[in-house]
């Protein structure tokens, strides 16, 4: 595990130590014990365990910020702490709270903060232990531990934004994220659940549809088969070399729920009752122009409006040309046949 991560992320005590689940640390204002710690991109949860009125302490700790032990040296103990001129020596402390003991030829000695950090940094100790408590195991996925602010994607190709990364008791952990399959409401990560393992770092390649039109969640398509209308709503697996795209029928007649990618299309498939149906509109339903300027054109393709692309000194004229030209097209003719 990379020791960038635990010194960013994990809360440590003064002398480097790390907080472990279960710790008796000082709170906001009194002692806490320890029940889970949750890292964010600038900030560290600590909540407690609940009281006897149920009510939880919770330590929000900036990038840096130590965690203070509670002692365990009673009252009236002699006390290892630093002097005026930053030696160590003993002491009476008038409060037990911040100090905890240490037994040296069967005398217990209490050991001020500010001492044990001392004594830590002599030791080397500051270094040497800044490691994750044998208890937490930090998520890894594609080898490389997960991150407030991380990107992911799931095995159906949604993007998971990490948010914050939660630790409890017996190597519970989860992750809180942004999830857009679900419309990226926020929502946790078991990293015990089956989701978890097909976690990736890799971005999925674009799905096309037939003409190499990206497909993409929300989207709006058609089957090539049937005509049916289908709305997006994510990926699958691949199959002969195919993603799978899952739909939801719009209309249509077969209630399809997942196609191949190469099956659909943006583009509305023609018939004969669509023919039909366009045949009986006026000019401006049939090319999509209501309150344009003929210089904005919405029937425009390769620049050229409807009456340049057939050669007519009308659009009204290129709407019977486009009608026969459909019309051939759904009878199989080809040229001028």
């Amino acid at each position: 595990m990379d020791q960038d991560i635990i010194r960013g992320y994990w809360p440590l005590y003064e002398d480097g130590a790390p907080v472990r689940i279960g710790d008796r640390i000082m709170g906001t204002f009194d002692p806490m014990t320890v029940e889970s710690v949750t890292v964010y991109p600038n900030t560290t949860n600590v909540r407690s365990t609940p009281d006897v009125a149920g009510t939880r302490d919770h330590l929000h700790l900036s990038p840096g910020e130590r965690v203070k032990r509670v002692g365990d040296a009673p009252e009236g103990v002699p006390c290892l702490g630093t002097g005026p001129d930053g030696d160590i020596g003993t002491c009476i402390l008038e409060e037990d709270h911040q100090t905890w003991h240490i037994v040296i030829d069967g005398v217990r000695y209490g050991v001020g903060n500010y001492a044990r950090r001392a004594i830590a940094e002599a030791l080397d100790l500051t270094t040497s232990r800044k490691t994750l408590p044998s208890s937490i195991a930090w998520p890894e996925v594609d080898g490389e531990p997960v991150v407030p602010g991380d990107t992911l994607w799931d095995d159906e190709g949604f993007m998971i934004n990490v948010t914050g990364v939660e630790f409890k008791g017996d190597g519970y952990c989860v992750l809180h994220v942004f999830n857009e399959h679900i419309r990226n409401v926020a929502c946790t990560i078991d990293t015990t659940s089956k989701c978890f393992p097909t976690l990736t770092r890799t971005e999925p390649e674009t799905v096309l549809d037939r003409d190499g039109v990206p497909i993409e969640v929300g989207d709006t398509v058609w089957h090539e088969a049937d005509g049916t209308e289908l709305h997006v709503i994510g990926f699958q697996h691949e199959e002969d070399g195919e993603r799978i795209v899952t739909v939801e029928r719009v209309r249509g007649p077969i209630d399809w729920d997942g196609c191949r990618c190469l099956s659909l299309s943006h583009v509305r498939p023609d018939s004969w009752e669509r023919l039909a149906e366009d045949a009986r509109n006026g000019l401006c339903d049939y090319w999509s122009c209501h309150d344009a300027r003929c210089v904005d054109c919405p029937a425009t393709v390769d620049g050229k409006d409807p009456a340049q692309r057939y050669g007519t000194d009308s659009c009204a004229h290129a709407m019977a040309v486009d009608i026969v030209a459909r019309a051939k097209a759904l009878a199989g003719v080809v040229g001028d046949e």
